[in-house]
This record gives C-alpha cells, sequence and structure tokens, in this order.
C-alpha cells in the first residue's frame, strides 16, 4: 500500500511548526511521505520561514526532506509579517540557527516551483499523485497554477488555512491573515463576485484554479481553527507521551510567546494552532476529529472594492456562481490534541 505523499507550503510561523512536527512524526512512522516543504513570506520572511522549518524538520530526524526558501511576499505588494505575534524570527522566543536549504540564485540551489514539479513529476511517474498542503499565503500556489496548470490538474488534492466565512477576521472584521497577505492570490483560486452581484461586472474575476483544473480545495477556515487550541497544560502531556527533549524545549520557548501573544489580545493565557489542524485534514483525518466538511461556492473581494473599503481585504464570502470548496464547517479541539499525542508516541517508541 502505498504513502500519501504530502508537499507543504508554509510560513514558519509558531503553528506552522507544530504542523511541521505533526507531519514529521507521520513522516518517520511511515504513514506518510513528506515529499517537500517551501516557504513563502507571510508570518514572517520566506528566508527566516525556510530557516525555521529546516530547524523543526532537522529535530524530528527528518534532515531528508528538501526544504526551498521562496517567494519574499505577494506579487503586487509589500509583505507584512507579524513580529507581535510570533516573535521577530518567526519562533517566538528561539533564533533557528542557519540550515542547509535550497535557496533561489544560489549555485545549484532549487526555486520552490521547480521542487514543485520535481515532487509532482517524480509521484507521477510511480503512477501516484501529491497532497499540497497551504499554512501560508497562497503565493506559491498561485504562481504554480500559473506556470505549471497541467501538473496541478495531476495533485490528490489541496488543503489550505485560510479565511473566514460569515465571522469575524483577525486582522480585520472581515479578513483572516493569510488571505489579508495575498488578496490577489485570493481572487485567482476563487475568483471574485459573480456578475450578477457586482456594480461592474467586467470586473468579476474567474477562479484559474477552476479553470486549470486543479482539485476542488479543502479548505480549513479561522471559523473552526479558532475553536482548536492548546496550552501549558498540553505541553506537559507531550512530555509525558515522550517528546524529544530538545523538540519540546524549542516547542515550549515558541509557545510561551504565543501564549502571552494571545493573552495580549483578549484570548487567555493559550494559542490557538491553525496550521497544525489544517495539516490534519490534509493527511485524512478529519473524520477521527470529530470533523465535517459542507460543498460551499466561495469567491474573493475583488481588488477595486476593498480598495475602496480596506477592511474587506482578503475577505472571502459565499457566491453562487464562485469557485467549488469543501468547506470544513466542524471539529472537536480534543479529538486534535489527542491525534497530536498519537503521533508523539509512535515516534517515541
Amino acid at each position: 500500500m502505498t504513502r500519501l505523499r504530502v508537499l507543504a507550503d508554509v510560513d514558519t510561523g509558531i503553528d506552522d511548526s507544530l504542523a511541521l512536527v505533526y507531519l514529521a512524526g507521520l513522516h518517520v512512522a511511515g504513514e506518510i511521505e513528506l515529499v517537500g516543504v517551501t516557504c513563502s513570506g507571510g508570518n514572517t520572511t520566506a528566508a527566516w520561514a525556510a530557516r525555521n522549518t529546516k530547524y523543526i524538520l532537522d529535530l524530528c530526524g527528518c534532515p531528508e526532506v528538501p526544504v526551498a526558501s521562496g517567494f519574499e511576499g505577494p506579487a503586487d505588494r509589500e509583505l507584512t509579517t507579524t513580529p507581535e505575534t510570533h516573535g521577530p524570527f518567526g519562533l517566538g522566543y528561539n533564533l533557528a540557527p542557519p540550515g542547509v536549504i535550497y535557496e533561489p540564485g544560489r549555485a545549484g540551489a532549487t526555486d520552490p516551483l521547480a521542487l514543485w514539479r520535481r515532487i509532482i513529476e517524480q509521484a507521477r511517474s510511480a503512477g501516484e499523485r501529491v497532497h499540497l498542503l497551504v499554512t501560508g499565503p497562497m503565493t506559491t500556489y498561485v504562481a504554480a497554477l500559473k506556470k505549471y496548470p497541467e501538473l496541478m490538474r495531476q495533485l490528490d488534492g489541496v488543503t489550505i488555512m485560510g479565511g473566514a466565512l460569515d465571522y469575524p477576521g483577525n486582522v480585520t472584521e472581515f479578513s483572516e491573515w493569510n488571505f489579508w497577505v495575498d488578496p490577489t492570490a485570493v481572487t485567482k483560486v476563487f475568483g471574485t463576485p459573480s456578475a450578477v452581484s457586482v456594480e461592474r461586472p467586467q470586473d468579476a474575476v474567474r477562479s484559474i484554479a477552476a479553470a486549470v483544473g486543479a482539485p476542488v480545495p479543502m479548505l480549513a477556515p479561522l471559523n473552526i481553527t479558532e475553536t482548536i487550541t492548546i496550552n501549558d497544560a498540553d505541553i506537559e502531556t507531550w512530555r509525558d507521551a515522550g517528546m524529544e527533549p530538545e523538540l519540546l524545549r524549542v516547542l515550549r520557548r515558541a509557545l510561551n510567546f504565543y501564549f502571552e501573544f494571545h493573552q495580549w489580545v483578549g484570548v487567555g493565557y493559550k494559542a490557538q494552532v491553525h496550521d497544525l489542524f489544517a495539516a490534519m485534514v490534509a493527511v485524512g483525518k478529519l473524520p477521527v476529529l470529530g470533523g465535517r466538511i459542507e460543498r460551499r461556492r466561495l469567491a474573493g473581494v475583488d481588488e477595486r472594492t476593498f480598495g475602496l473599503q480596506p477592511a474587506r481585504r482578503g475577505q472571502i464570502m459565499l457566491d453562487g456562481a464562485g469557485a467549488e470548496a469543501d468547506v470544513v464547517v466542524a471539529a472537536n479541539r480534543d479529538a486534535v490534541a489527542a491525534e497530536f499525542i498519537r503521533v508523539i508516541r509512535l515516534i517515541a517508541r
């Protein structure tokens, strides 16, 4: 029986680091094959996201997984990062050491799209497919849709963490962080409101993901991911389950920063771990997480609209003529915690 091949695009990031620990654990345990990780600018710069990613994967015993530093920001606007949320370099109170990553522009280096192409073509030659997980802005995914549309059709599936559906955002009242950082990518993946629902029908944009025949994405929106939290007591359960001590130390230092941020914004001394949940969805664990999905049609807000109403930048909405997506609408926080513990115990044996 072949293992699920997972390609992750991240902006590591504290909650991305937990997603990586989970995927690495499944990789080491033989449940999946983590075939590569590319890093875009978002929570921190792409270069620091790649350095953080390599650090976490090495601590997890996965030095063989290729890591590529990718796009430093959206194609059409300045990158905004969140040092107040994830620390000055993305891992809270940690400073990741230099690591061997594939940086575009360096001799013998592999750019993120070249890595995607190699991974997807290798899977295709073996009669298999790759599942794509995106836990940061969708910058790399959109670039791949444009450059390699035929390869994007070969994906087994696409899981995206992002968006807030009829729910308050965590950047503005309408917008979730990943979608706010690169709102143009949102319009490319989901299109913009249909011609019947906008003042200027000629401004409506079609989804390029749907146009090229990419898989219908699975969306883990803020509505659900904000309910998936961890606290100090959870860290103690990781220790008791046998998590490697140095990895535990690094995660504790990262999460202490994250807990403090969440306390500062009124959530309490705990953390919402959006990307860990999305990783579990990507590997097919939604049924054991008490999860449920609904097929929806979605659209992103067009640039003209959010130019006039900045709070709507990155907003995603229901639209009867929009792009299809399987939206997670229910999950159980305790089941997520139990699944993470299961994987820690697997690799602690």
